[in-house]
């Protein structure tokens, strides 16, 4: 696991590795502020697209899945919030070569 860069209190993190996954899943806690690139299916009329969103969530499940951690809870912020709306649950899997 490498810190990529830190502001303040934030950090965005490389994962670099399955023993760095097992780590995170102790580190991160419920209630924690988690952002990433992921996709998302927009639906725009009867037509869904899967698009590329920048999301920020509040971890409220997190869950071991192979070599990966999947952190599952509400959007708080978004870059696209036209298409992604506030409050809906949605998943960000960590897994190596992550950047969250």
């Amino acid at each position: 696991m490498r810190i990529v860069k830190r502001e303040g209190q934030f950090f965005k993190i490389l994962v670099e590795s399955e023993e760095d996954v097992i780590w995170l899943y102790y580190i991160i806690n419920q209630g924690e502020h988690l952002a990433a690139w992921t996709t998302r299916v927009v639906k725009k009329g009867n037509v869904e697209e899967k698009r590329k969103v920048w999301v920020k969530i509040v971890c409220e499940k997190k869950k071991m899945e192979d070599s990966r951690l999947r952190i599952t809870g509400p959007i708080v912020d978004t870059n696209d919030p036209e298409n992604v709306p506030l409050h809906r649950y949605h998943s960000i899997d960590l897994q190596p070569g992550t950047t969250f």
